[in-house]
């Protein structure tokens, strides 16, 4: 029975502490003083806190903890120190704040398994949040109210994110990092604009996002590998855009909407194809790079247009998907072998083609869509037959051309030419292989023997006269066609 009536013997004692503690104490001691007491009792009594559950066991001794922090919790935030300015005691509040939140997260979840644990500190975290971004500014005015949340959630996300638990592994900590950046931000996209009105708004949570992603994608862990800084960016990545890209555009709309999204998936695409790489070696770089890629253009390609008509959407999607193609394919790897950093551009091009040539099209109307297609086709041919093969040798260089080529051209010479009538498409498919063949045919690879060269061509032509011969004659009569075929022998 003794044992048994410990724990509610503490608990009233230190309800009763409490109590006296943070609402009579404090008139002996003025200013920064009285803080400083506080503070250093709020701690104590949170050690007390955090001893008292030892007399009890699971879920109990949880309770105990977790109604004990909501009161104090609620005994601290919601008082007001009257010798103290606002802008102290919400100071004072938040600095309270962080050593329940430190303790909170670190020991109070060791007693709890998998879900549950997880479960009790994003609750306790909520309301600890609710209160500082909803109840604090009303001490303050307008702006002043925005600039001290912001602040707030600054330093707090300062603290929490470049701090390292040492009684946690590096995974535990880039979760607990992630989970409270997750609720920080949730807080901040959509309560926080709520004080301000359209565009002001949108300013806002434009910069906060760029704040935070700079930060976070700029940062290095020192105990984290490689591969796991990355992933951690990656991750903090993934929540702000989804994010960003979900509720921050009903803010706005159509072109501003657009512009915010875009010049946001620049700045991403920016640091993610320069900066992620280099922290990683050969074969995983690019992996990641490439989901990454893939991730981002699945978002741009796909949820942009809706907002936009015709060839507005068009155009901001081909130059996007232009500036990506132009620094993936230029650019090389310095850690991977010349035949893998092939292999990387041809797989990127054939995700941005599967895109750009089966619903990119779907924005636009007739010859313009066609124009579109055969100049990326164009720019997209021009590189992958002239740039390629420098970095390759004999028969690969071969496999790949032609590999690409009969894709391309399967594509083009099937695809294109709906969108157009009569002459007109036998035109735009001639003149394409023309173009095609004209460089193919002409150019030589050094690398390759004459043999290979003549065997090279030999098959380019075959593939592109099986087509030739076989469709688009099909378009032309008589004499035209039998022109055509004889020119081309």
């Amino acid at each position: 029975m003794l044992v048994e009536s410990i724990p509610a013997t503490k608990t009233v004692v230190a309800n009763l502490t409490l109590e006296w503690l943070f609402t009579s104490v404090g008139s002996q001691v003025i200013g920064k003083s009285r803080l400083s007491i506080k503070t250093l009792l709020a701690y104590v009594t949170l050690v007390l806190f955090t001893s008292v559950g030892s007399q009890v066991i699971g879920k109990s001794r949880l309770s105990i903890k977790t109604l004990l922090a909501y009161v104090t919790l609620v005994r601290l935030l919601t008082s007001v120190d009257p010798h103290m300015t606002n802008e102290t005691n919400i100071l004072r509040k938040a600095l309270i704040t962080c050593i329940a939140l430190e303790r909170l997260f670190t020991s109070v979840g060791s007693q709890v398994i998998g879900k549950s644990r997880l479960s009790i500190k994003t609750l306790l975290a909520y309301v600890t949040l609710e209160w500082l971004f909803t109840g604090v500014g009303s001490q303050v005015i307008g702006k002043s109210r925005l600039s001290i949340k912001t602040l707030l959630a600054y330093v707090t996300l300062e603290g929490h994110l470049t701090s390292v638990d040492p009684h946690m592994t590096n995974e535990t900590n880039i979760l607990r990092k992630a989970l409270i950046t997750c609720i920080a931000l949730e807080r901040l996209f959509t309560s926080v604009g709520s004080q301000v009105i359209g565009k002001s708004r949108l300013s806002i949570k434009t910069l906060l996002a760029y704040v935070t992603l700079e930060g976070h994608l700029t940062s290095v862990d020192p105990h984290m590998t490689n591969e796991t800084n990355i992933l951690r960016k990656a991750l903090i990545t993934c929540i702000a855009l989804e994010r960003l890209f979900t509720s921050v555009g009903s803010q706005v709309i159509g072109k501003s909407r657009l512009s915010i999204k875009t010049l946001l998936a620049y700045v991403t695409l920016e640091w993610l194809f320069t900066g992620v790489g280099s922290q990683v070696i050969g074969k995983s770089r690019l992996s990641i790079k490439t989901l990454l890629a893939y991730v981002t253009l699945e978002w741009l390609f796909i949820g942009v247009g809706p907002h936009m008509y015709g060839k507005i959407t068009l155009v901001i999607k081909t130059l996007l998907a232009y500036v990506t193609l132009e620094w993936l394919l230029t650019s090389v790897d310095p850690h991977m072998t010349n035949e893998t950093n092939i292999l990387r551009k041809a797989l990127i091009t054939c995700i941005a083609l599967e895109w750009l040539f089966t619903s990119v099209g779907s924005q636009v109307i007739g010859k313009s869509r066609l124009s579109i297609k055969a100049l990326l086709a164009y720019v997209t041919i021009e590189w992958l037959f002239t740039g390629v093969g420098p970095h390759m040798y004999g028969k690969i260089t071969f496999v790949i051309k032609t590999v690409l080529a009969y894709v391309t051209l399967v594509w083009l010479f099937t695809g294109v030419g709906s969108q157009v009538i009569g002459k007109s498409r036998l035109s735009i498919k001639t003149l394409l292989a023309y173009v095609t063949l004209e460089g193919l045919l002409t150019s030589v690879d050094p690398h390759m023997t004459n043999e290979t060269n003549i065997l090279r061509k030999a098959l380019i032509t075959c593939i592109a006269l099986e087509w030739l011969f076989t469709s688009v004659g099909s378009q032309v009569i008589g004499k035209s066609r039998l022109l055509l075929a004889y020119a081309h022998t």
